[in-house]
């Protein structure tokens, strides 16, 4: 019966190390760092996505002429959009399944509101 609950204990310990390294190497995967100098959007998008486990939709006739200039080290996607689309007219939202929507001029929502 000792054996049984020892085997127990130990598989709890080996579960919940895993699950707290997986769950670090995912918050790991999307904390962004580089050097992005006058970058085409697309190419920043390109560059953002092969990095982490985010995607982006967006209008390319919106965004063919819009750049991206910005050094950042170990940030979260939201700090780099807030800092690389500051004052150009651009907003984004995440939702919960790592799908970014940029769009010009109007702030968009990825929710319902609470009262809906």
């Amino acid at each position: 019966m000792r054996f049984a609950n020892a085997c127990r204990y130990i598989f709890c310990i080996v579960l919940g190390w895993f699950l707290l390294n997986s769950t670090v190497s995912a918050q790991e995967k999307n904390l962004i760092s580089g050097d992005f100098d006058s970058l085409p959007f697309v190419q920043f998008v390109h560059e953002i996505e092969s990095r982490t486990n985010f995607h982006f939709y967006y209008d390319l006739s919106q965004v063919d002429s819009l750049t991206v200039t910005l050094h950042v080290k170990g940030k979260p996607l939201q700090a780099v959009l807030d800092q690389g689309l500051i004052n150009s007219g651009f907003h984004y939202a995440i939702d919960g399944d790592n799908h970014v929507f940029v769009v010009k001029r109007y702030e968009i929502q990825t929710q319902l509101p609470v009262s809906f």
